[in-house]
């Protein structure tokens, strides 16, 4: 309370005060802290910031107070933020981030490198979250031009975890048909599979060429409208135009990485396409046996916290990203979740994630819900491992439809933490 209250009343000389207790031992404080430094403006808080992106507890504390004072010499930070915790508000708070640092920043250098860390952010888990917007003439819908100003200062803006109104971002003089232009990085050549939607037309380009196109006007329903394309190594300039008869103009849009395996794709296809049975979810998600999935993970006041909490996880990710970690566990895993390969001077071999430890020991936590105490002294080598603890092939237990009811009850999971 204290802390709150010293951010509040511009209490500059809590800074050093509030500096330290950043370090403490509860979260509540720490936040706490970094809040009240946020508003007071503090500079020498900076590198504080960073550290606490670190943390699971303090990354959005962390991450707002690099937003208010930090600059384009922290766009890694951000990234690697990005990378590690794609939940929806930290992607949505690190885009409007850089975004911000670039609307405060002249060198064209700065402003290329915060466009490179939004597009590339873009890129991690197909969420689209930024888009320039731009009324078209009607002529402009056969191949529109998607050249954005140069220092994209006088280009409307608009960020969206979802649903994007193209009418909120240009206003004058009025158009029949509206685009918006986002960029996306990506590190190599990738198949990927687009969802979207739109409340009239939608038309599609990626790097100058048509990709899909719906002439007909629909009603707008999350998802519908699906494509593939091919991204390429680098960045991608997506334009999407839609042309409404009635209403605002309105779209949706983000993409998914296509497998290999088609039996995972089958699955995919219906948990995205399916509305399923939350209720029916929710029986598979709490029968141990069946899914394992109490023995990792905590909702509400049920499981372990071994794995990511997943109380009000549908508020967190987007379906597609939940239908995807459950498939490919080890496709994104949190640094806090990192798998950890122990190797013990007595030849045995025990993996899982670090639970807990002390100066004498190491508490190891494995995907059974077992947790190991280890003595330090009685470990040869500790290594970290690309693999999640969470199985492979946990949809090999399920019929499709109990999948697809798996699927609905985690995006329909909206509770608090």
């Amino acid at each position: 309370a204290a802390a709150t209250a010293a951010g509040k009343l511009r209490v500059r000389s809590a800074s050093e005060r509030l500096l330290a207790l950043t370090r403490d031992a509860d979260g509540d404080v720490r936040r706490a802290c970094l809040e009240a430094l946020r508003q007071l403006g503090e500079q020498r808080a900076l590198p504080v910031f960073v550290a606490a992106l670190a943390d699971r507890q303090t990354e959005s504390a962390g991450l707002a107070g690099l937003a208010a004072l930090g600059g384009p010499e922290h766009a890694g930070h951000v990234v690697d933020l990005a990378r590690r915790s794609p939940t929806s508000e930290i992607l949505l708070s690190a885009v409007q981030a850089l975004h911000a640092w670039r609307q405060r920043t002249s060198g064209a250098e700065d402003r290329r490198r915060l466009d490179r860390a939004v597009a590339e952010i873009q890129g991690l888990q197909g969420t689209l979250l930024f888009w320039q917007v731009q009324s078209m003439p009607p002529a402009g819908l056969q191949e529109p031009a998607a050249v954005l100003p140069q220092d994209g200062t006088n280009t409307p803006a608009v960020f969206a975890d979802g649903r994007v109104n193209l009418a909120t971002a240009v206003t004058q003089p009025p158009a029949p048909a509206r685009c918006a232009i986002t960029d996306v990085w990506v590190p190599g050549p990738s198949a990927v599979q687009f969802l979207g939607s739109s409340s009239g037309t939608l038309d599609v380009w990626l790097n100058g060429k048509r990709v899909y196109r719906r002439p007909g006007e629909a009603a707008f329903q999350p998802d519908s409208d699906r494509f593939a394309a091919q991204l390429a190594a680098g960045n991608n300039r997506l334009v999407v135009a839609v042309k409404a008869a009635r209403g605002s103009p309105e779209f949706q849009l983000r993409f998914r990485r296509l497998g290999s395996n088609a039996e995972r794709e089958r699955l995919v296809h219906a948990a995205l396409s399916r509305q399923g049975n939350p209720a029916r979810g929710r029986a598979l998600f709490l029968d141990v046996e069946k899914t394992q999935c109490l023995k990792c993970h905590r909702l509400g006041d049920q499981g372990e916290r071994i794995g990511p909490e997943l109380t009000g996880v549908g508020s967190r990710f987007a379906r597609v990203y939940l239908v995807e970690s459950i498939l490919e566990p080890s496709r994104t895993i949190a640094s806090s979740y990192q798998t950890l390969v122990v190797t013990l001077k007595d030849g045995r071999i025990l993996s899982g994630v670090k639970a807990g430890e002390t100066a004498a020991a190491l508490v190891l936590a494995d995907n059974q819900g077992n947790k190991h105490t280890l003595a330090r002294s009685a470990i040869e080598q500790l290594t970290p491992s690309p693999l999640s603890i969470m199985p492979d092939g946990l949809e090999k237990r399920l019929t499709l439809e109990e999948f697809v009811d798996l699927v609905a009850f985690l995006a329909a999971e909206k509770g608090s933490r």
